[in-house]
C-alpha cells in the first residue's frame, strides 16, 4: 500500500485516532456516523499515497459506486469485521509493512465488492420481477 511508505507520523496518529473514534460507533444506531468516518478513513489513505493520478482515478471510481457503496454499508449487520480490517491496515502501516497493508486492504475491498455485487443482483431481480409484473398486467 503506497500510503505505508509515504504517510508521516502525524498522519498515522490521525488515522489511529479516527479508528479509535469509529470503535465507539459500531452499533446500528450509529451507522450514518460510522459510514461518514469510514469514507474519511479511506480518503486519508488515498491522500497519504501522495499520488495525484491515483487520487483522481479513485475519486472517479468512488463517485460512480457511491450509491452502491453507501447502501451496502447500510445493510451490513455487524461493522466489527470492517472495523477489525481497518485495525489490521493501521497495524501494517505502523509496522512499515506495505505488503501486509496492501494484502489486508485488498481483502477489505474485495469483501465489500462481493457485498455490493449481491446488492446489485437483488436490485436487478426486483427490477426484473416488477417489469415482468407490469408486462403481465398490461397484457391482461
Amino acid at each position: 500500500l503506497l500510503a505505508t511508505r509515504r504517510m508521516e507520523a502525524g498522519e498515522r496518529r490521525a488515522l489511529a485516532d479516527l479508528h479509535a473514534e469509529m470503535a465507539g460507533l459500531l452499533s446500528p444506531d450509529d451507522r450514518d456516523r460510522y459510514i461518514a468516518l469510514d469514507m474519511r478513513f479511506h480518503d486519508m489513505l488515498i491522500a497519504a499515497a501522495r499520488n495525484a493520478a491515483l487520487k483522481d482515478h479513485l475519486a472517479l471510481c468512488l463517485r460512480r459506486i457511491a450509491p452502491v457503496r453507501r447502501t451496502s454499508m447500510e445493510l451490513v449487520r455487524d461493522m466489527r469485521l470492517a472495523h477489525a480490517e481497518h485495525g489490521e491496515i493501521i497495524a501494517a502501516i505502523s509496522a512499515g509493512d506495505a505488503d501486509a497493508a496492501e494484502r489486508v486492504m485488498g481483502e477489505h475491498v474485495s469483501l465489500r465488492a462481493e457485498q455490493a455485487k449481491d446488492l446489485i443482483a437483488r436490485w436487478k431481480t426486483r427490477r426484473n420481477a416488477a417489469t415482468q409484473s407490469s408486462a403481465g398486467q398490461a397484457a391482461a
